[in-house]
């Protein structure tokens, strides 16, 4: 607000310290000890360097400099910019890198599906709901029911939907019969090479209102909430009408999308791969992981996609780190979702992931994720 609620000083400290956390939060995920990829880090270092839109240019005091770039309209400019420009741009590709997202999200409504357990947690519920009509997660067609968890979670991972439907139907005679079953090894490397193909990306403004109307300028179903029918009969149709109608509904998009807008998306990003790569720990898959990778040959790593895309073997998407994450995957699939979608006993792998899951996610401070510092108003 332009007057800051009479305390215009205090309402610049806060500006200030969460544009300070968002760029704290960034340097914390470059130290991670987490695989990335190439790109990520080169995204990671472009946000990063944007971080001088906050200083002046010349060395004065701190008063100074906060009544310069604190005040509630400089302040506004630069924390728009990095919340939508950085967070919400950048941050839309950051948060599913690995396809981490795509993976929580779909366990999580499996669990929910499944009434494995009635938690909810915050930083998931604001995901949860925030990326509900997101395409590249959910293909448009709303959260899978049981039954279609393995087929859909496919699809949002590349696979056409008749080759997801294939792998599902392995997947529930795997789970369902009372053969004993191909080991792991065999199992998900008859898997390797039918979903190598690059994921849809997230796009900022399937999960963001605000997002469409400030940073695309697109205005497609504006509602006008608060004109009398006589205000309209008189101003509709003028510049002045359409602006006012634009900015409230705008507003309106902004207020709603708070708990969105204040998550560090790279930070929850991070903390997805994280939780990931301990799920994996915990279900002792690792060295399975390893026997498949030292036995695939390099021919086979850098294969033609399924795009008809051809890799080089130099390329880190012929590497061992981009094979690992797409065993994860597989084993993910088949070995958890699996389970959840096709056995309605109780399951000993999902059993444990949920476990996992609850621990993991019932740890998670909010506060490590998010940005933005709010004004705590002090008594008299």
């Amino acid at each position: 607000e332009m007057q800051g609620n009479g305390d215009v000083h205090a309402l610049g400290i806060a500006a200030k310290d969460s544009f300070d956390q968002y760029f704290a939060l960034l340097e914390i995920q470059k130290s991670s000890k987490f695989p990335q990829t190439p790109s990520w880090v080169a995204n990671l270092d472009r946000m990063i360097s944007v971080k001088w839109i906050g200083r002046l240019p010349c060395k004065t005091t701190v008063d100074i400099e906060t009544r310069a770039m604190w005040n509630p309209l400089i302040a506004g400019m630069s924390l728009t910019y990095i919340t939508y420009f950085g967070n919400m741009d950048g941050g839309s590709y950051m948060v599913d890198s690995f396809a981490q997202l795509r993976m929580v999200l779909h366990l999580y409504n499996a669990f929910k599906q499944r009434d494995v357990f009635n938690n909810e947690y915050q930083v998931l519920e604001i995901l949860d709901h925030h990326f509900a009509n997101c395409k590249a997660l959910w293909n448009g067609a709303g959260k899978p029911r049981q039954g279609e968890f393995v087929k859909r979670f496919w699809i949002a991972y590349g696979m056409t939907a008749d080759a997801a439907q294939r792998t599902s139907n392995q997947t529930r005679m795997r789970v369902t019969s009372r053969l004993k079953s191909d080991s792991p090894e065999k199992v998900i490397r008859d898997r390797y090479g039918d979903s190598r193909k690059n994921l849809s990306t997230i796009q900022p403004e399937e999960i963001s209102k605000s997002f469409r109307r400030i940073c695309l300028h697109d205005f497609d179903g504006v509602e006008d909430k608060y004109h009398t029918e006589e205000q309209r009969r008189r101003t509709k149709g003028s510049f002045l009408y359409e602006h006012a109608v634009r900015c409230n509904d705008t507003l309106d998009a902004m207020s709603d999308e708070q708990a969105l807008l204040a998550l560090h998306l790279v930070s929850v990003g991070g903390a997805l791969n994280e939780f990931i790569f301990k799920l994996f720990e915990a279900m002792e898959w690792k060295e399975i992981i390893s026997r498949i990778i030292r036995a695939t040959p390099q021919s086979v790593k850098a294969g033609r996609r399924m795009d008809g895309r051809s890799v080089s073997a130099r390329s880190w998407q012929a590497s061992d780190d981009n094979l690992e994450r797409y065993l994860m995957v597989c084993m993910f699939a088949e070995y958890i979702l699996g389970p959840l979608d096709f056995d309605n006993g109780v399951n000993q792998k999902a059993a444990r992931a949920a476990a996992c899951y609850q621990i993991y996610f019932g740890r998670l401070d909010p506060a490590s994720v998010l940005f933005f510092t709010p004004v705590i108003e002090e008594s008299d």
